[in-house]
């Protein structure tokens, strides 16, 4: 009696560790490598995607906080959704590579049967190993724990080398794990060691029992959303055109997009040549569209996501020329007050969709220009084609 009253009380303490904790572990620290090594905990991440708190042990997202045995920890994770991410914040001192080693438990199908048991490693927002969620980490079906260090590719055993990542520079940089496909895993602990530090012979890995003790942890400023500037377009043309703009990824990787559209409700998107962006200085970023409709007005914003946040520049215009080789014109309105000059070195071409308004003063000057039946001039309007 004496001795489940005991587990009871620890049970308790997980839960009041987790709830009455959780605002301690959201953005405000990061784990300090030491000599090659950085240990972390599965429940002291920095930030979480879709995972919930709970004391269920039937709840299919969310973090166990059940006593097991050789559990080393406070809590553990445990999922078997593949929208769920955790990520942890760390700064390096020593670069290179290092080996990943993950203390694991899983008791589904192994490679005899569905084995997509594993998970997603991503370094910095780049994937470890293939793209996520089909490639990852491999998970044995064993009730036990134990360290997990091989690549698997979807519908294949364990495959190749141990997993590793790369530190380029000193500074903080971010690892994230996501559970591959929809198979339950859980994890108790990361250890990443570098590969100078031990021989990673037939991929046993270099930790064993419950792994070293957890890397110090040191208070930081907290994760900031990117900054973002929408800057004038250039390289306008009929059809094309580059926007600019500016983005400050406050320290945390950050995509970024350019927005674009006819109003401002935008319905397309480009990715930033530069993205992902990271640092703090402002970085320039630049997206080509193509395809855009001559003679046209369309707004466009700068968009940059990082785990902190959203950053969105301000809404901005430009107008599409008139003028190329061969010009075709469709789905246009040249607004009512407006002076416009089409130029086509070869051909222009009018319409379906065109609608010239009251008002409107458009010329059409080529070789040859050709219309439909189905071009709206509006009675005020002044055309002249000039050939």
């Amino acid at each position: 009696m004496v001795h489940i009253q005991s587990m009871f009380f620890l049970f308790v303490a997980m839960v009041t560790f987790l709830f009455g904790g959780a605002a301690a572990q959201a953005d405000d620290f990061y784990f300090m490598e030491s000599d090659g090594i950085v240990s972390m905990e599965a429940e002291n991440y920095s930030r979480n995607q879709g995972y919930v708190f709970s004391d269920s042990s039937t709840i299919n997202t969310g973090v166990r906080v059940m006593p097991a045995e050789g559990f080393s920890g406070q809590g553990y994770m445990a999922s078997n959704n593949a929208g769920v991410k955790i990520s942890y914040d760390i700064e390096f001192t020593k670069t290179g590579a290092y080996y990943v080693n993950l203390r694991s438990w899983s008791d589904l199908e192994d490679y005899s049967g569905s084995h997509q048991n594993g998970y997603c490693a991503q370094f910095d927002g780049s994937a470890l190993v293939g793209a996520c969620p089909d490639y990852g980490l491999y998970v044995l079906k064993r009730a036990r724990w134990e360290w997990v260090t091989k690549e698997q590719y979807v519908w294949s055993p364990p495959v190749g080398g141990a997993v590793t990542l790369n530190v380029n520079a000193p500074g903080k940089h971010t690892f994230s794990l996501s559970p591959k496909k929809e198979k339950t895993v859980w994890f108790d602990k990361i250890v990443l060691i570098h590969t100078s530090l031990c021989n990673n012979v037939n991929f046993d890995g270099c930790s064993t029992g419950t792994g070293p003790a957890e890397s110090e942890r040191t208070d930081g400023p907290k994760g900031a959303a990117p900054t973002a500037t929408t800057g004038p377009a250039s390289l306008i043309a009929s059809t094309r055109a580059t926007l600019n703009g500016t983005v400050n990824a406050n320290d945390a990787l950050s995509t970024v997009d350019f927005e674009y559209g006819t109003t401002t409700n935008y319905g397309n998107t480009v990715s930033a040549a530069q993205s992902p962006v990271s640092g703090t200085s402002d970085v320039d970023v630049s997206g080509e569209i193509t395809g855009v409709s001559p003679a046209t007005t369309y707004h466009y914003r700068v968009k940059a996501v990082n785990d902190y946040g959203t950053g969105i520049g301000d809404d901005q215009t430009f107008l599409t020329t008139c003028s190329g080789d061969a010009v075709v014109i469709q789905n246009v309105t040249f607004v009512a007050g407006t002076t416009t000059e089409c130029v086509g070195s070869a051909s222009i071409t009018i319409g379906p969709g065109v609608t010239i308004e009251d008002n409107a003063n458009v010329t059409f000057k080529a070789p040859i220009v050709t219309g439909t039946d189905t071009v709206n001039i509006v009675e005020g309007a002044e055309v002249r084609i000039i050939q």
